[in-house]
């Protein structure tokens, strides 16, 4: 298994580097670029909230939505 885990953490460690120095990324712009290409211009979640506790259960559904980093709404 740590085999396994060292071979895939290189093939990302040699796959990743060369692109970052051949665009002159830093690391915060690379987290950036993930974090807008995960999000996306919008997006809209349903959530359910489930709290359990030794003597009461409580269930929250939760509605959210989201425009870029500039609007956020939750419901």
């Amino acid at each position: 298994m740590k085999n396994k885990l060292t071979w895939v953490l290189s093939l990302l460690a040699f796959g990743l580097a060369p692109l970052s120095t051949a665009q002159g990324l830093t690391a915060k712009e690379v987290v950036k670029r993930a974090d807008d290409n995960l999000r996306g211009n919008t997006s809209e979640a349903e959530i359910t909230i489930q709290i359990v506790r030794p003597t009461w259960t409580r269930e929250m559904k939760v509605k959210a939505w989201t425009k870029s980093d500039d609007f956020t709404l939750i419901h």
